[in-house]
């Protein structure tokens, strides 16, 4: 995908953001913050209706599925290990490339320990909600959103006096998110 490509998709998904926003309106608490509802997990949802969008746009999309969990790491429980979680995948030149489109990456904010529908977490979520990844820098995304989350996890902690409970990942788990041996294209 030549980067005037991915400039036009990532320029285009920014422009679908605010009504896949109002679309999941629906699928989410309605005391969620406004600006967190593509941080819920609501992925199957969001996926579905972003590919409809950019179908407007002559964009194609094709949905896949993965077990992100599924990994080499002892302390993931088995329930956790069956987490489903739904990309979009774009094709670019000659059919050769894609590029992942996540609408709800942020979701995972929360196995770093962050409470992503509190009200009072908002100013640690990242500024856009939905993820752009050209093929082959799934890694280095990965990478970049551990190391995003683990410090935005300790910023919240220092301020407030909310305890974040629930399943914590390791750095490797969280990184590992996007590996696109872990997908397949959903039937």
């Amino acid at each position: 995908m030549s980067s005037m490509q991915l400039d036009k998709l990532v320029r285009i998904v920014n422009e679908s953001e605010p009504q896949l926003s109002k679309e999941m309106e629906t699928r989410v608490p309605v005391s969620a913050p406004e600006n967190t509802r593509l941080f819920h997990e609501e992925c199957d949802f969001a996926t579905k209706s972003l590919a409809k969008l950019l179908k407007q746009h002559d964009i194609k999309t094709k949905r896949w599925v993965g077990f992100p969990f599924d990994i080499d790491d002892s302390d993931i429980s088995r329930e956790t290990r069956d987490i489903r979680h739904y990309i979009l995948r774009v094709q670019g030149d000659r059919d050769t490339s894609f590029c992942t489109i996540d609408p709800t990456y942020g979701q995972f904010l929360k196995y770093a320990g962050l409470p992503v529908t509190r009200s009072d977490a908002v100013g640690y979520l990242p500024l856009r909600s939905i993820a752009v990844i050209p093929e082959g820098c799934e890694p280095e995304f990965g990478a970049r959103f551990a190391d995003f989350a683990q410090n935005q996890t300790e910023r919240y902690q220092c301020v407030n006096e909310y305890v974040t409970s629930g399943l914590r990942l390791s750095w490797g788990a969280l990184s590992s998110i996007w590996d696109p041996n872990l997908y397949r294209l959903d039937s």
